[in-house]
């Protein structure tokens, strides 16, 4: 059986390796978007952190009501689905 070829190999015997941090690489994709993808990006972002704050919100009023599992749980995996 034959060697698995590297990534260095199917690229043609070279790799280079760049660093690039999040927020460069965040400007790029939203740079290089068509007025329309990033009408499209936006809504959705809008629509994701919306979600996200609904949810805090009741977890935050379940908790205050004593419904709820201890702050944190979801994250720390102490939400009761064991």
């Amino acid at each position: 059986m034959a060697a698995k070829p590297s990534v260095a190999d199917l690229l043609g015997g070279s790799l280079k390796v760049s660093r690039i941090t999040i927020e460069e690489l965040c400007s790029q994709r939203l740079a290089a978007m068509t007025d329309a993808e990033r009408a499209e990006f936006d809504e959705a972002l809008a629509s994701a952190r919306l979600a996200i704050e609904v949810d805090e919100k009741v977890r935050e009023d379940r908790w205050a009501d004593g419904v709820a599992e201890c702050p944190g749980a979801w994250e720390t995996g102490g939400h009761g689905s064991d």
